[in-house]
């Protein structure tokens, strides 16, 4: 093989590994096993051990996903998770008037406090 082949055959299969390593990278964030999530809770999902039981199971289940996690209110997580700010929402049911009594949420994701 001449010089400038084996040069291209060098760059060609680091292209390929490249190929790959996207590839993977793309089916693990579909599957939701990589990127990051936005996660509101209020107080009481602290003081109930909800938040650091979720968060430890979570984290250990999904560890190349980064979680920004942010203390609010029952209405700032509700507009949040409407807007698409939020993904995940720790909150009380009925906490708010225009939250729902029965626990039922019209979000992607939302969880809720007892």
């Amino acid at each position: 093989m001449t010089d400038a082949g084996e040069l291209l055959l060098v760059e060609a299969t680091l292209a390929l590994r490249q190929l790959d390593r996207a590839e993977a990278v793309g089916r693990h964030a579909a599957r939701g096993e990589v990127g990051n999530i936005s996660l509101g809770y209020v107080g009481s999902a602290v003081s109930t051990g909800l938040l650091p039981a979720a968060l430890k199971d979570f984290r250990k289940a999904n560890p190349q996903v980064e979680m920004h996690i942010t203390s609010m209110e029952t209405p700032r997580q509700l507009e949040s998770l409407r807007d698409g700010q939020l993904y995940v929402g720790l909150l009380r049911p009925g906490g708010h008037p225009n939250s729902p009594r029965d626990g039922h949420f019209n979000f992607p994701h939302p969880m809720t406090t007892g």
